[in-house]
C-alpha cells in the first residue's frame, strides 16, 4: 500500500470555512461555523484520499523572518474576528482528540511547515496532498505532490500536480514563486513590481524563465515593460523572496509522528457532542480508522398483525401505541399507503397493508389512545386520503428535539438524533434510499430492508 501524507494549512482552511458558513454556536454560546466547516471538509479529503498519514501545520502569532526583512508584509490585514479567534483552540483540541499530529513554530509561517514536510514526504516515496486556500502552495506541487486549493468556500478543491501547472499557467511551479515576485500579492501585500500583472509576468517568463534571468537581459527589452523592471529589480528579487517557500524548516518531527487512524472515535464523538456537531457523527463512525463502542444496528423481527382484536384491546389498556406509515411517491392526495407499522412497546412491532386499514382505523383515529412516532405530520397526511383521522398525536421525536436543540446542524434525521442521545447507529433514510438521481423508492426497497428500518425507528 502506498503510503499517503495530507498536510492541512489550518489557518487558511478555518478562516475560509468561517466566512463560508452561517453563524452557528453549541449550547455553552461558543461560536463554532469555523469548527464544523473545516471537519466537514476533512472528512471529504479523508474519504477521498484516504491518508496514511495527516499533519495540521497553523501560523504562530509572532513576526517571521518575512516581517523582519520587510516591516509591511502583510500589512493592512484585517485583525481576525473574535468569533473566528475563539474558535481556533477548541479546534485544535478536536485535532489532537483524532491523534492528528499539529506543527507550528515561532519565526516561520504554515506554508514553511508545509514545504518542508511535503519535501520530508517526497524524500520518502510518500504521495503528498497539501489542502489549502492560499495560491502560493502552487509552487509546491510536482510529481509526487499535488496541491488542492480550496474553492466554494471549503466544499470543492481543485488539483494542481506538475503538469497541470503547466497547462494553467504555461509555467513550472517554481516558476509560480517567480509570477508572483512579478505581479505581487495584496493579500500578503507583497509589492511586485508596480504595472506588471500576470498576463505580462507569465508572457516574460515564458521568454526569460526567471527573474534573475530577466534583469540579466532587460537591454532586450522595450518600452514602459523596460523601464519597470529597471526601476523595480530589487523589489522584484525581494518580493521573489517573500513569495518563496521554504523548505528547510528547523522542526524536529519525523514522519512516523504523522500516522492516521490511531485514535478513539468515542471521545471524539464527545467533542462533536459539545459542538452540537450531531450531523457529523454518522461520518464518524464511518471513516476508516479508530476504536469505538458505538452500538450498530439491532436485529428486528416484525410480523404481520395477525390477531387485530387483540392488539387493540392492548392498545386501549396502554393507552399508547407507536406508529409509522411508509408510502409510496406520489400526489399528496392519492392513496399510496404500502404498510403501517404499530408497536406497544417497541420491541414487538407488527405490520399491516394498504388493504387491512379498516381493521386498524379504530386505533388510529382513537382519542384515548395516544400516538408516538417520528415525524407524525408525514403520516397523518398519508392517512388523509383513506378517510382516517390520526388523532391525540402525543408524541413526535421531530418536535422533541427541536424543543431540546432548535440549533441542531441536522435535519432532525433519526439516525442523526439515535447517535446523539442513544449513541446507536441506524441506517438514515438516504441510507436506506439512496441519493440523486440513482435514489430508490421505498416500493422499490425488499420488505426485509424496509421493515429493518422502520424497526430501529420505532
Amino acid at each position: 500500500m502506498e503510503n499517503t501524507l495530507i498536510i492541512i494549512d489550518g489557518n487558511s482552511i478555518i478562516n475560509r470555512a468561517f466566512y463560508a458558513l452561517p453563524n452557528m454556536s453549541n449550547e455553552a454560546g461558543l461560536n463554532t461555523n469555523a469548527i464544523f466547516g473545516f471537519t466537514r471538509m476533512m472528512f471529504k479529503i479523508i474519504e477521498e484520499y484516504r491518508p496514511t498519514h495527516m499533519s495540521v501545520a497553523f501560523d504562530k502569532k509572532a513576526p517571521t523572518f518575512r516581517h523582519k526583512e520587510y516591516a509591511d508584509y502583510k500589512a493592512g490585514r484585517k485583525k481576525m474576528p473574535d468569533e473566528l479567534a475563539e474558535q481556533l483552540q477548541p479546534l485544535k483540541d478536536l485535532l489532537d482528540k483524532f491523534n492528528i499530529n499539529r506543527l507550528e513554530l515561532e519565526g516561520y509561517e504554515a506554508d514553511d511547515i508545509i514545504g518542508t514536510i511535503s519535501k520530508l514526504g517526497e524524500e520518502n516515496d510518500f504521495k503528498v496532498y497539501i489542502v489549502t486556500g492560499d495560491k502560493d502552495a502552487i509552487q509546491l506541487a510536482s510529481h509526487k505532490t499535488t496541491t488542492l486549493i480550496t474553492k466554494k468556500g471549503v466544499a470543492d478543491v481543485e488539483e494542481y500536480d506538475y503538469d497541470s501547472v503547466i497547462e494553467r499557467y504555461e509555467m513550472t511551479p517554481t516558476q509560480f514563486i517567480d509570477l508572483k515576485g512579478l505581479m505581487g500579492d495584496k493579500s500578503d501585500n507583497i509589492p511586485g513590481v508596480p504595472g506588471v500583472g500576470e498576463k505580462t509576468g507569465i508572457k516574460l517568463l515564458k521568454q526569460y524563465s526567471s527573474i534573475e534571468n530577466l534583469i540579466e537581459h532587460i537591454d532586450e527589452l522595450k518600452g514602459s515593460i523596460k523601464k519597470k523592471i529597471e526601476e523595480n529589480k530589487d523589489l522584484a528579487i525581494m518580493s521573489k523572496r517573500l513569495a518563496t517557500i521554504i523548505r528547510d524548516v528547523p522542526i524536529d518531527v519525523n514522519l512516523d509522528d504523522l500516522k492516521y487512524g490511531d485514535y478513539n472515535k468515542d471521545e471524539v464523538l464527545d467533542k462533536f457532542k459539545e459542538f452540537g456537531f450531531t450531523s457529523l457523527i454518522s461520518k464518524l463512525i464511518g471513516l476508516d480508522g479508530g476504536e469505538t463502542t458505538v452500538k450498530q444496528e439491532i436485529d428486528i423481527k416484525i410480523d404481520h398483525l395477525e390477531n387485530v382484536e387483540e392488539f387493540t384491546k392492548k392498545a386501549e389498556e396502554n393507552k399508547k401505541v407507536i406508529i409509522d406509515v411508509i408510502g409510496r411517491e406520489g400526489n399528496i392526495l392519492d392513496k399510496r399507503i404500502l404498510h403501517v407499522f404499530l408497536s406497544l412497546d417497541g420491541k414487538n412491532i407488527y405490520y399491516i397493508n394498504e388493504d387491512e386499514l379498516d381493521k386498524i382505523s379504530n386505533i388510529l383515529t382513537s382519542f384515548e389512545i395516544k400516538k408516538h412516532g417520528y415525524d407524525l405530520k408525514e403520516d397523518y397526511i398519508l392517512l388523509k386520503p383513506y378517510g382516517i383521522e390520526l388523532n391525540s398525536m402525543d408524541f413526535d421525536i421531530t418536535i422533541a428535539e427541536y424543543l431540546i436543540d432548535s440549533k441542531s446542524s441536522t435535519s432532525y434525521e433519526c439516525s442523526a438524533i439515535a447517535m446523539k442521545y442513544l449513541t446507536r447507529q441506524i441506517k438514515s433514510k438516504e441510507d436506506l434510499l439512496g441519493k440523486g438521481a440513482k435514489a430508490k423508492k421505498f416500493e422499490q426497497i425488499e420488505f426485509e430492508e424496509l421493515s429493518a428500518y422502520v424497526g430501529d425507528i420505532l
